[in-house]
């Protein structure tokens, strides 16, 4: 190889060292909620919270329970109308996080979505938060 080739690999390297851990050093959450579900006989389902977690944009979910879990995510309207993020559940490992993006969940006037999470596991456990 060349002199000009080792010294653009070179400084190739350097930059993608330097740049890729910075860049994402500048990504930032917000917990917005953290704790175990309770059962909601209406939806015959375990449920965080429907109140506590108004986001808009991204969120990080984070299963902090012993075992995988299989969630929906869901933002909570006054007349019952709740919509689910997609069709399908999530699933994740535990001790794992997920990105989602809730921005077509947005309603009302506060200009955020009121998510909360399902899933037919009693002992879950998860946390939700502002993913900037």
């Amino acid at each position: 190889m060349g002199f000009k080739k080792i010294t653009v690999l070179f400084f190739g390297l350097l930059f993608a060292l330097l740049v890729v851990p910075f860049s994402s050093a500048f990504a930032d959450t917000t917990l917005l909620w953290s704790g175990g579900v309770t059962y909601n006989s209406d939806l015959d389902a375990y449920i965080t919270p429907v109140d506590s977690a108004h986001a808009s944009g991204t969120i990080q979910v984070c299963n902090t329970s012993s075992f995988g879990r299989w969630f929906y995510i869901k933002d909570h309207d006054p007349d019952g109308s709740d919509e689910y993020l997609y069709d399908t559940m999530s699933y994740l490992s535990p001790g794992y996080c997920g990105l989602y993006y809730i921005q077509n969940l947005v309603d009302g006037t506060n200009g955020k979505a009121e998510i909360y999470l399902q899933t037919s596991n009693s002992g879950s456990s998860f946390s939700i938060s502002q993913y900037y």
